[in-house]
């Protein structure tokens, strides 16, 4: 199947996915309050594709940005796996989720820039 799938699609354009992807969270620093699960899990993904090109699951995600973020977002993030994997109701730190959006943001655009 993978074969056939090569096959038939082209690789995407690094700049196309990321451009892709971006616009799905371009608003997170003012939106991570109401739906800080999904802003925090798309925002590792990127952050994972901006600094190994990987194409993680929000799943992997979250398990990578535990390995790689600093310890300060780790409560946010196993948070959001969480509710993400059992899907069960948490209460966000919404200073920590807002310092959160601001920090991925931040990455996110200085490597858009390059």
């Amino acid at each position: 199947m993978d074969f056939l799938f090569k096959e038939v699609f082209a690789d995407v354009p690094s700049c196309y996915y990321l451009d892709s992807i971006w616009k799905d969270v371009a608003n997170s620093k003012d939106n991570i309050t109401k739906d800080a699960m999904y802003y925090t899990l798309n925002l590792v993904r990127i952050l994972a594709y901006i600094e190994e090109k990987l194409v993680l699951s929000k799943k992997e995600g979250g398990e990578w940005a535990i390995k790689h973020l600093p310890v300060e977002y780790h409560r946010l993030i196993k948070d959001a796996l969480c509710e993400y994997s059992k899907n069960e109701t948490i209460i966000y730190d919404k200073v920590v989720s807002k310092r959160f959006a601001k920090y991925a943001i931040t990455k996110i655009q200085k490597s858009l820039t390059r």
